[in-house]
């Protein structure tokens, strides 16, 4: 398709200027949101192209799916109560496990007294950021797992003829934030003139590409935009 010998450079406001011009952008507040998504896409599609690089993918999934496994066998193990440890008391139902846990928790965090943190509910509190971090990991290692699942969809010809992910997904997000900010139904056309592929679109996105690691001719831009409407259509 492409090389991606140009990593990671900067959307620049000289760049963003031309790129505005070119599609016709000038109303500052979609210049805003112009400049904000290109940038935040170029962030993403670093990351994106983490998936275009690994070697062994199966396992790698495998690693993820197993991740998410013991994070919620760790999420269960912390909302109960072991059997046997509970202590009854003037009716009173006393749970040491979780009593112990977040008393260790509030000790450990400066300022707070955990006597007092187990009662006002400071502890708790400290508690549930914790969990929140647990579910967190949780779910960007099942994302992490759907995405290594997605670009390793395997087609004919083996793996010379396996999806882009990562182009896949950037030329999406360009597409969008094309109609956002011009209003306008993404479409191509050809000028007989340089007999090749033309029009806003296509020169919007052979300005957004090059810097994002992308470096397509007009007409294989155009053919990539068939390829995109296929699959939406699909």
């Amino acid at each position: 398709m492409s090389g991606t010998d140009i990593e990671g450079q900067q959307i620049s406001d000289e760049l963003i200027d031309r790129i505005a011009d070119t599609i016709g952008v000038s109303d500052p507040q979609k210049r805003g949101i112009l400049t904000y998504h290109l940038r935040d896409i170029a962030a993403d599609a670093e990351g994106y192209k983490l998936y275009k690089v690994i070697r062994n993918p199966s396992k790698l999934k495998r690693a993820f799916a197993q991740t998410v496994k013991d994070c919620d066998r760790l999420l269960r193990t912390l909302s109960t109560e072991p059997e046997g440890v509970t202590v009854q008391v003037a009716n009173v139902t006393l749970q040491p496990f979780h009593r112990l846990l977040l008393w260790e928790l509030a000790a450990d965090r400066d300022g707070v007294d955990p006597n007092r943190a187990l009662d006002d509910g400071t502890a708790k509190g400290i508690f549930d950021e914790h969990i929140g971090s647990i579910t967190a990991i949780r779910d960007a290692a099942a994302r992490a797992c759907d995405g290594i699942s997605d670009r390793v969809a395997t087609g004919r010809g083996g793996r010379r003829h396996l999806r882009d992910w990562a182009f896949d997904e950037v030329l999406r997000q360009l597409v969008q934030l094309y109609e956002e900010v011009t209003g306008l139904t993404p479409r191509t056309a050809y000028s007989f003139k340089t007999k090749q592929a033309a029009g806003p679109l296509i020169r919007y996105l052979a300005l957004c590409l090059p810097p994002l690691g992308w470096c397509l001719s007009p007409d294989a831009i155009r053919g990539q935009l068939r390829r995109l409407n296929g699959d939406r259509r699909s």
